[in-house]
Parts: C-alpha cells; structure tokens; sequence
C-alpha cells in the first residue's frame, strides 16, 4: 500500500506565477484527467511536427510507460529555435565561478 502525502504550498511561494488555488485546480486536473492536463500543456509549450495518437499509456506492475506516441518534435527547435525570434540578442548562459568574488 502506498502513501500519498500532500504538502500545503509554503507562504514563500506568495509571488508564484500561479495561486496555490489554481495550484491545486491543475494538480487535481494531472490526477483526474492527466490525458487532458497533460495534451494541453504539451500543445501550449511545445512545437511539434507530428501530433500524438495517445498522450499517456502505462502498465506499472510491468514497468512500462509511453508518453505522447505517435508524436514527433525536434527538440532543438522547441529548446532554442523558437525562441529566436523574441530573444536572439540576450544572453544565452550566464555562469558563475565557485568563488563569487572572481
């Protein structure tokens, strides 16, 4: 039997992006319904070249899990190329030494 322990959202994270409200609506939404939750955050952040047939498919006492079959996307595009448009002159990478002072 397994545990499910739900952590409240720590007051820290007042100035999230999102409300723990609409939090907890899109956690519940992964629960109840993860092939809609799931499709439509997929077809918000990620360009893709071919769509998918099923979003979600698994049998975990076998061990086996297949996210979006059928779906193909060029993971290049989704990581760096679309976001040339809007953001070619910033910087890329930032990096910072062990010693901050350098």
């Amino acid at each position: 039997m397994s545990e499910h322990h739900v952590y409240p959202v720590p007051e820290s994270f007042k100035d999230a992006h999102i409300t723990p409200e609409r939090y907890e609506q899109m956690y519940r939404q992964s629960i109840d319904d993860p092939e809609t939750f799931f499709g439509n955050l997929a077809q918000e952040f990620l360009s893709w070249d071919t769509s998918w047939n099923k979003v979600c498919r698994y049998d975990f006492p076998k061990g086996e899990a297949e996210w979006f079959s059928g779906a193909s996307l060029n993971i290049s595009v989704n990581c760096i190329d679309r976001h040339l448009p809007e953001r070619a002159d910033q910087t890329a990478l930032l990096w910072e030494g062990d010693d901050p002072s350098e």
